[in-house]
């Protein structure tokens, strides 16, 4: 993620970090402030954290297609079965709807 993104004050330069143990660790930490501003997300605050819309619709998308994934979480069933389900709900989220999630978040989005 970090080489992709761009030098502070740049134009794709902050990255927002929630309350996650690992995203706190501190080489992650430092890795992300020598090039980048890091903003941490204050404890329990979803409304703020983009991701948290995407996880629902995710959610969203997998509960719609019920028996297939009931199918794909049988014991016996392949896990590229799990991963389909997966990859299809997480590819089932537009642009669009990112910039609204974080617009929603109360981000300003170009």
């Amino acid at each position: 993620l970090l080489e992709n993104m761009n030098d502070f004050p740049g134009e794709n330069s902050v990255i927002v970090i929630d309350n996650c143990r690992i995203h706190k660790h501190s080489e992650i930490i430092e890795s992300i402030i020598e090039r980048h501003l890091c903003i941490l997300l204050p404890p329990y605050s979803p409304d703020f954290n983009p991701i948290e819309c995407a996880f629902s619709a995710m959610k969203y998308h997998i509960r719609r297609r019920g028996d297939g994934v009931r199918a794909a979480m049988r014991r016996d069933a392949d896990p590229k079965e799990i991963g389909h389900w997966i990859f299809e709900a997480l590819f089932a989220i537009s642009p669009e709807d990112c910039r609204g999630w974080y617009k929603h978040c109360g981000y300003t989005v170009d």
